[in-house]
C-alpha cells in the first residue's frame, strides 16, 4: 500500500437505458460534475500537512449499475491506494456500496471513506449495516477530510467530526467545526481544477433559510458568502479558461439583499460579465424594485423560478408559501423586460397534488408561455423524490409515500396518485413534450412510461 487517495464521485447519467423513449429525451444533468471532491482535494492541507496523492474519478453512472465497471475498480485496485472516498448521492450508493465490497475482497486493509447526502443523515446505520465501510463525514467534508489527513488515519477519537468503526463499535465524534468559505480554497484557484464540462459551478454560499421538504439544503439554515473577491477571481479564472457558462450553485441569489449585492458585485468587478452566461435561481417572492435595481446592470441567461405547483394546498405541505399569481407574473414579466431570460420547474407527487391539480398547473404553465413567450426559455417538469434526511422522508407514512428502493427515490405511489394516476400523469406530461417545444421533463418520465409502472 502507498500513500495514493482516491475521492470517486458518479455523475447520474442515463435512467431509462433500454425503453422505448430513449431518443426523445432531454435530460438535465448529463453535463455536470462533483464538485465536491475537487473541493476536498484543493483543501487537502489546510488543517497541516500530509504526504497523500489525490486522484479524482468522476464517472457517469446509471442505477441500473450494480457497481462501477470492472475495469475502473481494476484500475482503483491495481495502484493498492491507501484509502478509497465516495462521495455518496442516491443515485450512486448502492453502486458505491458494491464498489467498497469488491475493494475491500481485495485488499481488507483499504481504508473505505463515504460522505455525501445519501451516508450523512445516517451514519451510523450505514456503518452497523455495511462492514466494509470503515468512516463516515457528515455534512461538509473540508476540514474534516483535512484532519484526518493530518491525523494519518490514526487517533480517530482526535478528529472531529468522523463516525467511525473501532472493532465492534461504531464511534461519533461532534464538534465539527463550521466550514468558512473564504477560508478554504478555491479547486479552481488553488488546484486549476478543469472540469470537463461546457459549464462552470461557481458555489457563492451554502445554506439555505427555506425548509422546503423535498430538499435536504434545508437542513442547514445558517447562511454563509464567500466573498466578493474570491467569486471575482473565479469569474476571471473562467473566462481565461475557456469557460462560458456559469451555473451560481446557490439554492437562490436572492435569499437576502447582502447576498445578492455580493454577487452582483462580483460580477460587476470581474469585468468579463458580458462575455458570460449565467444560470440562477430566485425565489419570485422575493423580487421587489431594491432587488431589480440591484440587478439592472446584469443580464441572466436563465433564472430559475422553482414554480413546482399552482395548487397552494400542495405547496403548504411541502413547506413552500401559497401560490401568488400576481407576484409570480409580475417577477417574469420585470425580470424579461430587463433582457433575463426565466426557467420554470413543476414537481410532480407532491402531496395534495392530484391528475386535475396537476394538469391545471401545466395549463398555467401553457398560458405563461403564450403571454410571455419571449421572456421564458422553457418549463422543466420533475419527478418528486423522496430523499433521505428530508422532511418529506420523515413524513413518509402521514403521506403514505412509497418510493424507489434503489438509485433516486423517485415516488412510486403516495395517499394522493395511485401508479395509475402517476403513469397517466407521465403520458400527459410527454405528450407535452411533444407538442411543445418549450416543455421538457426529467428522463424518469420516459422510464416510467417504458416499463409502464
Amino acid at each position: 500500500m502507498n500513500n495514493l487517495i482516491f475521492l470517486v464521485a458518479g455523475t447520474p447519467a442515463e435512467h431509462s437505458l433500454g425503453t422505448e423513449y430513449i431518443d426523445n429525451k432531454r435530460d438535465f444533468s448529463t453535463k455536470s460534475y462533483n464538485y465536491a471532491i475537487a473541493s476536498l482535494k484543493a483543501n487537502r492541507y489546510i488543517v497541516g500537512d500530509n504526504n497523500y496523492n489525490i486522484d479524482l474519478v468522476d464517472i457517469p453512472v446509471s442505477r441500473r449499475m450494480n457497481s462501477l465497471p470492472k475495469k475502473i475498480i481494476s484500475e482503483i485496485t491495481e495502484k493498492n491506494p491507501y484509502a478509497v472516498g465516495f462521495s455518496t448521492y442516491c443515485w450512486d450508493l448502492h453502486i458505491f456500496l458494491k464498489t467498497a465490497y469488491i475493494i475491500k475482497e481485495y485488499n481488507s486493509e483499504i481504508k473505505i471513506i463515504m460522505g455525501g447526502p445519501s451516508v450523512s443523515f445516517y451514519p451510523e446505520e450505514i456503518l452497523n449495516k455495511y462492514p466494509q465501510v470503515d468512516i463516515i463525514i457528515p455534512g461538509e467534508g473540508e476540514y474534516v477530510f483535512s484532519d484526518l489527513l493530518y491525523h494519518k488515519f490514526k487517533n480517530l477519537d482526535e478528529v472531529a467530526g468522523v463516525v467511525y468503526r473501532r472493532k465492534d463499535n461504531i464511534c461519533s465524534n461532534k464538534n465539527v467545526k463550521q466550514i468558512d468559505l473564504n477560508r478554504i480554497y478555491s479547486p479552481y484557484l488553488s488546484d486549476n481544477f478543469r472540469p470537463k464540462s461546457d459549464t462552470l459551478m461557481i458555489e457563492p454560499s451554502r445554506g439555505c433559510i427555506y425548509r422546503c421538504k423535498f430538499c435536504s439544503w434545508s437542513k442547514n439554515k445558517k447562511l454563509m458568502f464567500k466573498s466578493n473577491k474570491i467569486l471575482t477571481d473565479e469569474l476571471i479564472w473562467a473566462y481565461k479558461n475557456g469557460y462560458r457558462f456559469i451555473n451560481l450553485s446557490d439554492t437562490s441569489i436572492n435569499m437576502t439583499e447582502e447576498q445578492l449585492s455580493t454577487i452582483i458585485r462580483a460580477i460587476k468587478d470581474s469585468s468579463v460579465s458580458d462575455k458570460l452566461s449565467f444560470s440562477v435561481f430566485m425565489k419570485y417572492d422575493k423580487i421587489n424594485e431594491a432587488q431589480l435595481k440591484i440587478i439592472e446592470d446584469i443580464r441572466f441567461d436563465e433564472i430559475i423560478f422553482g414554480l413546482e405547483s399552482i395548487n397552494s394546498e400542495a405547496l403548504l405541505a411541502s413547506g413552500k408559501p401559497p401560490f401568488n399569481k400576481e407576484k409570480f407574473e409580475t417577477a417574469i414579466k420585470k425580470l424579461g423586460e430587463r433582457g433575463n431570460k426565466i426557467t420554470l420547474s413543476i414537481m410532480i407527487g407532491l402531496p395534495y397534488d392530484t391528475f386535475n391539480s396537476i394538469q391545471k398547473t401545466i395549463r398555467y404553465t401553457e398560458y405563461l408561455l403564450e403571454r410571455y413567450n419571449r421572456y421564458i426559455n422553457f418549463v422543466c417538469s420533475f419527478w418528486l423524490a423522496v430523499l433521505p434526511g428530508t422532511r418529506f422522508e420523515r413524513e413518509k407514512n402521514i403521506h403514505k409515500f412509497k418510493f424507489l428502493q434503489r438509485g433516486t427515490p423517485y415516488l412510486i405511489e403516495s395517499k394522493y396518485m395511485t401508479p395509475k394516476d402517476l403513469l397517466k400523469t407521465a403520458e400527459l406530461i410527454y405528450k407535452e413534450t411533444q407538442t411543445n417545444t418549450k416543455f421538457f421533463c426529467e428522463e424518469y418520465f420516459l422510464e416510467v412510461l417504458g416499463q409502464r409502472i
